[in-house]
């Protein structure tokens, strides 16, 4: 039997050592190299790009109906062209889609010309207005024109409408 039992402790031995090599092998291959997940990225890829807006002319009559009289400065891509934008002290707003878009003044944001403020907050959009107040040239009675950049964001503040244009400014 010490034959028999020698037979079945070197199987075993065999098989023991094939078992470790193989666990040794295993343990040794390479992985392949991941790289970073940039999640930033992948937000963005999720929400897709940002949908760009097309800002309506606001015309007497829809100011008049809709209560937007004020001081403050009404933009304008060209001098004398269409009005886009109303910005005064309590409000900015835009026609999209033939609606009426307002936003809240940020009251930490720069005072423009008559009230108005450099940015505006909503429940969408975000408003930048940007004046470059050492231009100014005098356009009315009571108004200064000065050349300046409309910038309107989405909720995630990706950039939606954006023209360089005039401010006019005034009661």
């Amino acid at each position: 039997m010490n034959g028999g039992r020698q037979a079945v402790w070197k199987a075993l031995m065999r098989t023991t050592t094939m078992i470790l090599l193989a666990v040794a092998l295993a343990s040794c291959a390479v992985e392949p190299k991941s790289e970073p997940v940039d999640i930033e990225q992948m937000n963005k890829d999720a929400l897709g790009p940002p949908v760009p807006i097309t800002l309506e002319p606001i015309t007497f009559a829809r100011i008049e109906g809709d209560g937007l009289f004020g001081a403050g400065c009404n933009f304008s891509e060209t001098q004398g062209g269409d009005l886009l934008l109303i910005a005064q002290g309590e409000y900015a707003a835009f026609l999209l889609d033939g609606e009426v878009v307002k936003a809240s003044p940020d009251m930490g944001s720069d005072e423009l010309s008559y009230a108005a403020r450099a940015k505006y907050d909503g429940m969408a959009n975000s408003i930048r207005l940007e004046l470059d107040e050492t231009s100014g040239a005098q356009s009315g009675m009571e108004t200064v024109s000065y050349p300046g950049a409309l910038t309107i964001t989405d909720d995630r503040d990706r950039p939606v409408y954006s023209a360089k244009g005039y401010f006019d400014c005034g009661a």
